[in-house]
């Protein structure tokens, strides 16, 4: 996710409609420039080579969402063919990840890994990550595991009974 405001003009997006590189290309509605949505860079246009601010986000089950956030509303829409609906990721899991890193630096960790590996620690470009997987929620996120100036290890300890709650 990214922010609108590129040197202290406020953006309005559309979506091109085409595909560069297996990414969506959306231009923004003032200058028409050409912007790659995997990287936040303007690819073509007068805002060519700029990039927008990356802004952390979280793709969640609204149920742990409401958890955490009990106070949040939705707006209700209509679907279309089913265009935008519900999708089943659980029976899809090697379909989907979680995309790490900004830039040109970017790394996905399939699910089918993370399911797997459920806390991983890692690299991503030149920074130390660590990856942590909910499988019912099916969902992960990503933190750096530098800590004043140190990098830290983590690992999943498991209590004798099952996990109640996320790894998370």
């Amino acid at each position: 996710m990214y922010g609108r405001e590129v040197d202290g003009q406020e953006l309005s997006f559309g979506h091109e409609g085409v595909l560069y590189r297996n990414s969506f290309v959306m231009y923004d509605k003032g200058t028409d420039s050409k912007w790659l949505h995997v990287t936040g860079e303007a690819l073509k246009g007068p805002l060519k080579g700029k990039r927008l601010a990356f802004l952390p986000s979280e793709v969640v089950p609204w149920r742990l969402w409401l958890q955490k956030h009990p106070a949040s509303k939705a707006l209700l829409g209509e679907r279309a063919n089913s265009f935008m609906g519900n999708f089943g990721i659980k029976n899809r899991i090697n379909r989907y990840g979680l995309s790490v890193g900004q830039g040109r630096e970017v790394t996905l960790f399939r699910y089918s890994l993370l399911q797997r590996v459920p806390v991983l620690n890692t690299e991503v470009g030149s920074g130390a990550v660590l990856l942590c997987f909910d499988p019912e929620g099916v969902y992960a996120l990503a933190f750096s595991r530098l800590y004043q100036g140190k990098t830290l290890h983590f690992e999943l300890v498991l209590p004798e009974k099952a996990i109640q709650s996320p790894p998370c």
